[in-house]
């Protein structure tokens, strides 16, 4: 069985898909648009890649993220409080 390794202080994208509430794919999508920024590292003997994001900049991101498409064409962005 192989052991998982994470850095410390890093999220591998299961669990930044679980801390923000949305599916692994959509964080890989994220990732690969540059808006959530993550490490691509070689993990083992056999070198297999891995994404590592740092979690005070998953924190950070997830203050502001809405995981809902909204109609400000933005959805990682949460609406601004309406006053209407």
């Amino acid at each position: 069985m192989v052991q998982s390794f994470i850095p410390e202080g890093y999220v591998d994208i299961l669990e930044a898909a679980r801390m923000l509430g949305i599916h692994p794919q959509s964080v890989r999508r994220l990732i690969k648009r540059g808006i959530i920024p993550a490490s691509l590292l070689l993990i083992g003997e056999g070198e297999s890649k891995k994404w590592f994001i740092k979690k005070r900049d998953l924190e950070k991101f997830a203050a502001n993220y809405n995981p809902q498409p909204g109609k400000y064409g933005k959805p990682w962005i949460k609406s601004p409080s309406s006053s209407t």
